[in-house]
């Protein structure tokens, strides 16, 4: 971060291409933030992030003449309303813009973890349906049958099925709970002939 920050300036905290690459952007200068040792006035906030850990954001707080005095995880747990079905049913395609039911879950007080369990069973990623297909010809010839030649054709996919990414579970998040990819390969068709001899 620049020794004068200003609203926008973006910077890398450190970068190692593939294990380190967090990054961060002052988002304000103004900020007023009440923590248990007191209430400070200008501080300097930047929300951060890594994007080798998508769903990993944080929110810093610098004082004045102090240094950092609060980071939030705001990808931390949320809340879930008592008695709420957050499980949704239909297809998945049908549920890509809403996995799951948002209404479920709020955002906790600051300072605190929500009561949502670090695992919800309820809550899962598509499963796996998948498979792979494969036919070999192999013919002999020449003399004493000692040649070989073999065709292989392989399908990888063969019905084109996508397995679809776990959805957005970071809370303030305007796509929370939406699923914006998939994690496996479209159909692949593969050729091969080996000659043996």
């Amino acid at each position: 971060m620049k020794a004068h920050p200003a609203d926008g300036d973006f910077y890398r905290q450190e970068f190692d291409l593939g294990n380190a690459e967090d990054c961060g952007e002052v988002e304000s200068l103004s900020d007023t933030v009440t923590v248990p040792a007191g209430t400070f006035m200008h501080c300097l906030k930047t929300p951060e992030s890594t994007p080798l850990e998508p769903d990993l954001h944080e929110a810093k707080w610098y004082a004045p003449g102090v240094g950092q005095i609060l980071t939030l995880d705001l990808g931390a747990r949320p809340n879930r309303v008592p008695g709420c079905k957050a499980e949704l049913s239909g297809s998945a395609e049908s549920r890509l813009k809403e996995w799951f039911n948002t209404s479920c879950f709020s955002q906790p007080n600051a300072f605190t973890f929500g009561n949502e369990p670090r695992v919800d069973s309820s809550l899962r990623q598509q499963g796996i349906l998948n498979f792979d297909f494969a036919v070999f010809k192999r013919t002999t010839f020449g003399p004493a049958e000692r040649l070989g030649l073999e065709f292989r054709t392989e399908f990888f996919n063969l019905f084109n099925h996508p397995q679809f990414g776990p959805p957005d579970s970071f809370l303030p998040s305007a796509s929370f709970g939406s699923v914006h990819n998939t994690v496996n390969n479209p159909r692949l068709i593969q050729f091969a002939m080996k000659f043996a001899f």
